[in-house]
């Protein structure tokens, strides 16, 4: 378990993260927000790569505290490279060096994660031939190579097509249940099925903890489908367009009601991840 406890972090005079406050158990997060919100900087603490105000406790499964040094954590930081001149093959063998990897366990792993990401028939290829995606896929290799206590993900789909988010997905299912894992992302897609917890950061500040339901109920009787046109009698503080598409041989806009506007013919849409999530953005909480 993690507990991170009033957390604050500012750079020169920018606050970024603002009395944080979290316990993350042995399931998988969904962290999201907008760029600037915070993400990338609440992991960096969590991993001690930068300080912060406040602290971060490591804790067994019995409730005692473990030191930081006895922790393994598996990382996918938002820029993520390889030795271009090394081959796959030396450039895994270097992760399981950094991650003290017995000796004659090594190739085991090596194929066991390389074929979660499907590159296991990549390893005499030279790094700096590997495409951003499969760069990426490496990422995510490292990450999860000699199943750390904890797993953080910072963007990790950036670059994959839609097979291997697919992928990704399925390597995150397997993974359930046995550490705390952090995705972070601003693609709300990304969390559907594999996460069960929903964290949200807005302005350094946490202000949604809940699981992915009730992520969807802040948006609940705020979603309609109109005519296009219909927006243009319409203040822009009022509303938040979410999608234009075409029915009937006629444009449609799906919005967030942000207010209460009593001039629109309402049929309230289910609402869905992405539209709570926007609410919570976009809307006056």
């Amino acid at each position: 378990m993690i507990e991170i406890r009033n957390v604050n972090k500012s750079f020169k005079t920018k606050k970024v993260l603002n009395h944080i406050s979290l316990n993350l158990n042995n399931q998988t997060y969904a962290l999201l927000g907008p760029n600037g919100s915070g993400k990338t900087t609440l992991l960096r603490i969590i991993t001690n790569i930068i300080q912060g105000e406040g602290e971060i406790v490591y804790k067994n499964k019995d409730d005692t505290i473990v030191s930081l040094k006895d922790i393994h954590i598996g990382y996918l930081p938002q820029k993520f490279g390889l030795f271009k001149e090394m081959k796959l093959i030396e450039q895994m063998n270097y992760f399981a060096c950094l991650k003290d990897i017995d000796k004659d366990n090594r190739a085991n792993e090596i194929q066991r994660v390389l074929e979660a990401i499907n590159m296991e028939n990549e390893l005499d290829k030279k790094c700096g031939d590997l495409s951003g995606g499969m760069i990426r896929r490496i990422g995510i290799a490292q990450a999860i190579m000699g199943n750390p206590d904890i797993i953080l993900f910072d963007e990790p789909t950036t670059g994959l097509d839609p097979e291997e988010r697919l992928r990704f997905k399925s390597v995150l299912s397997q993974l359930h249940g046995q550490c705390p894992i952090i995705l972070s992302t601003h693609i709300v897609e990304d969390i559907e099925s594999v996460c069960q917890s929903v964290l949200v950061l807005k302005n350094g500040e946490i202000i949604f903890n809940d699981n992915l339901e009730n992520l969807k109920q802040e948006a609940k009787n705020k979603v309609v489908e109109i005519p296009l046109d219909e927006c243009l009698n319409m203040s822009a503080k009022d509303y938040y367009q979410i999608r234009i598409f075409e029915k009937d041989n006629q444009k449609y806009t799906r919005i967030l009601l942000l207010n209460d506007i009593h001039n629109i013919q309402r049929e309230y849409c289910e609402e869905t991840l992405e539209d709570g999530y926007m609410y919570l953005l976009k809307g006056l909480k």
